[in-house]
């Protein structure tokens, strides 16, 4: 017995949908965090001073990204590369600016 041609049409046009709706809210995660750290950093240039910002916490989020960046680059993945990359480079802004303002003396940690 032979496929029916529009049934298996009418599943790629749903399976295409579905497929792009899923690619939206990676995009939407994507965006949410690639600008996650932006607001931290906005404070820390206001008020210079990085007391209430963890080290080993931007260090550990800027690993992180940097391994998702390197999967996604291995997947061929556009979502994972972008948003990982604009991420990491947000948290080494991030981390200049914890090195700028930290005040010396005290722990980095």
């Amino acid at each position: 017995m032979l496929p029916d041609r529009r049934l298996q049409s009418s599943y790629t046009c749903s399976s295409n949908r579905r497929q792009m709706q899923w690619e939206l809210v990676g995009w939407c995660a994507a965006l949410l965090t690639m600008f996650g750290f932006v607001p931290q950093i906005l404070k820390i240039y206001r008020t210079e001073s990085v007391s209430d910002v963890s080290l080993i916490m931007l260090l550990q989020f800027s690993l992180g990204m940097f391994l998702w960046l390197l999967y996604g680059l291995y997947i061929q993945d556009r979502i994972l590369v972008v948003s990982n990359t604009i991420s990491f480079l947000t948290l080494m802004v991030a981390t200049g600016m914890y090195m700028r303002y930290r005040k010396y003396g005290t722990s980095p940690l």
